[in-house]
């Protein structure tokens, strides 16, 4: 099962997330709690931000993997009854999309090359074939790591930011990245079987 929950920046929609996946754990036996983080420490700062946020979480039970690529990885660590809390989206979409390898190549021109970009072939789990542009295939690439995911555990609760509605005119690079986060969320929002909008804290139920 998949729950997605959706907020603008300091919405509360992260303390809702958390909120929902312990209520949601408690009715099922020996299931365990991970947190999956996607931010990648770039600075002291950051690295003390996500100690913070991981410290928390232990006392709640949360078990921490950090992925920020490629997070269909973690059905290693996790079983058919555990409950993963994804957060968030956002830093999943620009891990993918702006990640500079080591011989300054970018993750656009690598997954032109990619083995999963070149094969047509048709998902069994609805999800479409791949595409011919290089965003769709991002879009593609992340919503097929996420249904694979969900279907190692029990529930992923995933964690997404609503960045659309400030009326800015930004850089092509940054118009290029929001589209791509919007695809990600719609395909998310149409495999949810709940979708939930978080403004100020209160709880939008958009689907479900």
């Amino acid at each position: 099962m998949i729950k997605l929950f959706i907020g603008g920046a300091s919405s509360g929609k992260s303390e809702a997330a958390e909120r929902m996946i312990i209520k949601d754990q408690g009715w099922e036996e020996n299931s365990r709690l991970f947190y999956l983080a996607t931010m990648t420490a770039k600075d002291p700062e950051s690295k003390k931000r996500i100690e913070r946020h991981r410290d928390r979480r232990q006392r709640f039970g949360f078990q921490t993997l950090e992925m920020g690529r490629n997070i269909s990885d973690a059905r290693q660590f996790v079983s058919s009854a555990d409950f993963i809390l994804l957060e968030d989206i956002p830093n999943l979409v620009a891990n993918e999309l702006f990640k500079i390898e080591s011989n300054d190549k970018s993750t656009i021109s690598r997954l032109q090359t990619c083995e999963w970009l070149t094969k047509k072939e048709t998902s069994s789990n609805g999800v479409s074939t791949l595409y011919e542009d290089s965003e769709n295939r991002i879009v593609n690439h992340i919503a097929n790591e996420l249904i694979k995911l969900d279907s190692a555990c029990f529930e992923v609760i995933a964690v997404t930011g609503e960045l659309f509605s400030d009326g800015n005119r930004y850089d092509p690079e940054t118009d290029r990245y929001l589209r791509i986060l919007a695809g990600v969320n719609y395909e998310i929002a149409l495999r949810s079987e709940f979708v939930y909008e978080i403004v100020c804290g209160a709880e939008n139920i958009l689907k479900g």
